[in-house]
């Protein structure tokens, strides 16, 4: 609480065992505690200011990409080391793992280069986000590809040589894989040649997700 010079004057007065201050000391004193209560504002109001700025820089910045989904499960990008072969899975045939990619935003393609090993290739996506978009192209004749969703669990395609063509076995292919955030403009009818451009317009957001190859051990 500020004083009234006259305060100031009846402190200093005790100090000095009851003789009256000088008055230059008074006004000293006056112009020191003005200065003082100057400096404290001025201090207040930066600190106020910079509060200010610095919630509006966590409002409106949007950083690399969007804020993560309420519903992202951070674990469900590890990749399983084998799944079954969707046919043989009653008798307990597997292929393993033996290509993997992994982004931490959807909105980002992933390209897998591989050489088919049988005609038991399988690809499996897992995606933290629930829901998400999931599209495929092959680069075999005709780019055959999928437009469906994904989500922490297994999703699990096969790329055989009925569908990829009569050279599937030994060649080399690849993999393009895109996913997207579950409020995406796809539908079940969207083209795969298109999603590049829907990306664009989508943006980045948070959300891992993961894609592996899987294929009969060499």
């Amino acid at each position: 609480m500020p004083y009234a010079e006259e305060e100031l004057t009846a402190v200093l007065r005790n100090f000095s065992g009851g003789a009256s201050p000088n008055p230059g000391r008074v006004d000293q004193v006056v112009r020191r505690g003005r200065s003082i209560r100057r400096r404290r504002r001025g201090g207040v109001l930066a600190a106020g200011t910079m509060a200010v700025a610095a919630a509006a820089a966590l409002t409106v910045s949007p950083g690399p990409g969007h804020q993560p989904m309420d519903d992202v499960v951070p674990v469900a990008v590890r990749l399983p080391l084998k799944v079954p072969l969707p046919e043989a899975a009653q008798r307990g045939e597997v292929v393993a793992l033996v290509q993997s990619v992994r982004r931490q935003r959807m909105g980002e393609m992933a390209a897998l280069r591989f050489t088919a090993r049988s005609a038991n290739t399988l690809f499996n996506v897992r995606c933290a986000v629930p829901n998400s978009w999931l599209i495929t192209r092959l680069d075999t004749p005709g780019r055959p590809g999928s437009v469906g969703r994904c989500g922490p669990d297994d999703h699990v395609s096969q790329l055989d040589k009925q569908s990829a063509g009569p050279g599937w076995v030994g060649s080399a292919r690849t993999l393009e894989v895109w996913v997207l955030p579950p409020q995406a403009p796809v539908t079940a009818e969207t083209s795969p040649s298109s999603v590049a451009l829907i990306a664009s317009e989508t943006g980045l957001w948070d959300g891992a997700w993961a894609v592996g190859i899987y294929d009969q051990a060499t």
